[in-house]
């Protein structure tokens, strides 16, 4: 008797399955994409305001440099302003509502901000409730008239805590910008603070630009 031998599949069944197969890994690789972005948003953003972290900012803010830098070294002078925003009295919402509420009152700000700036200006949470936003290519005026327009908004839209709580907020703002003010990182954010303390205490509530007569 002879043996008989095994089917050969023929061309059409050898063409679906490999439309299973193919459709089968162009699905796990959308997993995989969809899990590597992911990741990359969990090391990259603050998870609770969705801006980014300390870490990434510095770099954004690194990247951003090196950019101006090299522009300059061909005769292309292109600004780049620092602003550093801190909440008004945020310890009194702490310490009068509780954690919780100044939680929500920090994504409330950071809701705000985020959704007020230019797609390519970076914004990130570099302190307790401080933020900072990068504004490439942007003078000081064109910084100082973002921030003063996200300030307005701020003081204009009280924070609510489930329909019971009505808290005022406001917020104040140092700016430096390079390469006027600094021309390193350190330098920026050692101006934009120095302009951060002075809006503090003139009152709060305010903008201030940073120019080397500032004093504390």
């Amino acid at each position: 008797m002879e043996e008989e031998l095994p089917a050969v599949p023929d061309i059409v069944t050898l063409y679906w399955r490999l439309q299973e197969e193919n459709e089968r890994l162009r699905r796990e690789n959308e997993e995989l994409k969809e899990r590597i972005e992911e990741l990359e948003r969990l090391i990259r953003y603050d998870r609770f305001l969705g801006v980014l972290n300390k870490v990434s900012f510095e770099e954004a803010l690194k990247s951003e440099l090196n950019r101006a830098e090299r522009l300059a070294e061909r005769n292309i002078e292109v600004p780049l302003s620092l602003a550093i925003i801190d909440i008004d009295d945020f310890k009194q919402i702490n310490d009068r509502y509780g954690h919780p509420v100044g939680d929500e009152a920090l994504k409330h700000v950071g809701g705000i901000i985020r959704n007020n700036v230019r797609n390519y200006d970076k914004v990130g949470r570099i302190g307790g409730e401080e933020f900072a936003i990068i504004f490439p290519d942007t003078p000081k005026e064109g910084a100082y008239t973002a921030c003063e327009r996200l300030r307005r908004k701020i003081e204009a839209t009280p924070f609510r805590y489930n329909g019971a709580i009505y808290i005022p907020i406001t917020i104040s703002c140092g700016i430096a910008t390079y390469p006027k003010d600094g021309e390193d990182r350190l330098t920026l954010y050692e101006c934009a603070d120095l302009a951060l303390r002075v809006a503090k205490q003139r009152g709060k509530n305010r903008v201030v630009v940073y120019h080397p007569q500032l004093k504390v």
